[in-house]
């Protein structure tokens, strides 16, 4: 957040800020991104004091970017309720190990073919009963032979990659690469006739 606010003063843009001691920009990133994954398209929420053009908000954050970002669209967004997520899109970027492949492809099957996959997660002292099967919505491998996972986003469950992979059991091979968060869909917005829309980068 503060390599954004950085950007967001050197490009001058008319970004909003929150009021108080310690004002920060008005800046909703849907879905939270998980430590050490990297992350190919992602969405930015951002509330503008002036509308400006796409294409100019586009060309001033994209001339001051660090290395690393860059910003490829720019839309007014449809109404003032926050983006949400959908679904999720990963993909774990490793070689598997010699006879894994079998292996894997064999619990895939097995995973998709279930009606429900108990897991549960630790929060502090208490423990989280989630059906896994029920957040995948689609797992299967990419052109090169990786594992790829879309996974749904729901009120009550947010999916991790993490906990698919150790379903296949990659858990461990899953430290060896890299885990990247290829996509993310959005739900579709509500109609809002007369809001004025903030720019969406």
């Amino acid at each position: 957040m503060r390599q954004l606010d950085r950007l967001f003063r050197r490009t001058e843009l008319p970004v909003a800020y929150s009021e108080g001691f310690n004002p920060r920009p008005k800046v909703n990133l849907v879905q939270a991104l998980g430590l050490g994954i990297e992350a190919l398209r992602e969405v930015m929420e951002l509330e503008l004091t002036d509308r400006l053009p796409g294409q100019e908000l586009l060309d001033r954050l994209n001339s001051k970017v660090p290395p690393g970002l860059r910003f490829f669209e720019a839309e007014d967004a449809p109404g003032r309720r926050a983006a949400r997520a959908s679904a999720v899109t990963y993909l774990l970027h490793t070689e598997l190990p010699e006879g894994t492949r079998e292996a894997v492809a064999l619990r895939m099957e097995e995973l998709l073919a279930s009606h429900t996959w108990p897991i549960e997660r630790h929060r502090d002292k208490r423990v989280v009963k989630l059906d896994l099967r029920s957040l995948i919505h689609s797992l299967d491998w990419s052109e090169d032979g990786h594992v790829r996972m879309c996974l749904r986003v729901t009120p009550e469950a947010t999916p991790r990659p993490e906990e698919v992979l150790a379903a296949l059991g990659l858990e461990h091979v899953s430290k060896l690469g890299t885990l990247i968060r290829l996509d993310l869909i959005l739900e579709e917005p509500p109609s809002h006739p007369g809001l004025t829309p903030a720019n969406v980068a």
